[in-house]
């Protein structure tokens, strides 16, 4: 896409839905630009736009309030070790961190 395009219409979306610009995720600007009257119509969700991860993460173990201290390669090289600040390694597949980077200490991995 055009940068002057998504600096005027997919980062005012973002920062009226979010307050934050058209660098978020694709799944975040996805739902914000579909409630933007993109294709001429306004689209919303009966139950919310918060039905969108609520559903996706059905069937996941989800580990919420759990401050994380470091994330890092697993030696498998197939998935992650999560270390947090009782000192508890967990193996996982994924990691999502839901808080703005800038405001932790979290430790990531280089690559």
């Amino acid at each position: 896409l055009p940068s002057e395009f998504i600096y005027e219409f997919i980062d005012g979306a973002s920062r009226d839905n979010y307050n934050q610009d058209g660098s978020l995720n694709a799944l975040a600007d996805l739902v914000s630009l579909a409630g933007a009257g993109l294709a001429g119509d306004v689209f919303e969700l009966q139950e919310g736009t918060a039905q969108i991860p609520q559903r996706l993460l059905q069937g996941a173990e989800v580990r919420l309030n759990t401050r994380v201290e470091a994330v890092r390669l697993h030696p498998s090289q197939l998935n992650y070790a999560i270390l947090d600040a009782a000192g508890r390694e967990t193996s996982v597949d994924a990691v999502v961190l839901a808080t703005p980077l800038e405001f932790t200490n979290i430790s990531l991995p280089v690559d």
